[in-house]
């Protein structure tokens, strides 16, 4: 089960980067695999899509899921 909620904050981090998500590059398609796979509704539409590091749980569903890879860890 994926986590739900806030990301958790990383010990020893700058505060600016304490929040960990996940970004799509632009070898993004647009073809909405990604968006409909997110259990929090972070992925917006768009050329590329694009990831809310305020709402993204950090699970990596959408990076399984991109059949051009083109999701990873910030």
């Amino acid at each position: 089960m994926p986590p739900t909620g806030p990301a958790k904050p990383i010990r020893g981090l700058p505060e600016k980067e304490i929040f960990m998500a996940h970004v799509i590059s632009p070898a993004c398609v647009s073809c909405g695999a990604c968006k409909d796979e997110c259990p929090v509704n972070a992925i917006s539409e768009g050329s590329p899509y694009t990831i809310d590091s305020g709402t993204c749980v950090d699970c990596g569903a959408c990076a399984n899921v991109c059949p051009q890879s083109a999701i990873a860890p910030e």
